[in-house]
């Protein structure tokens, strides 16, 4: 599996959201409908954990250049803001960082 480390975190990254099918469990939009009550503004996501988390890119600073954030679904629950953590700035580095497991 592909796992990143960032923040003392070790996460895997199990599937990129696909666009258009939402019949499929990772469909983007349907992903995005489920959890819109728990995303903050301007957060996208584009890929899953094994649990249920998310890795989004977040325009929160930048339309142009989003940087890549993990969100996690429970501590969403509590606190939106709380629940997004920093992985990188950019989606080449995120690849870049990945290794095998």
């Amino acid at each position: 599996k592909k796992v990143v480390l960032f923040q003392d975190s070790r996460e895997s990254i199990n599937n990129l959201l696909s666009i258009g099918d939402p019949t499929r469990p990772i469909d983007l939009l349907s992903t995005i409908d489920n959890v819109k009550d728990r995303l903050v503004d301007k957060i996208i996501p584009f890929a899953t954990d094994a649990g249920g988390n998310l890795f989004c890119f977040d325009y929160r600073m930048s339309s142009q250049e989003p940087v890549i954030v993990f969100w996690d679904h429970e501590i969403a629950y509590e606190d939106k803001e709380s629940s997004i953590s920093y992985v990188c700035d950019s989606f080449t580095e995120l690849i870049n960082k990945l290794y095998e497991e």
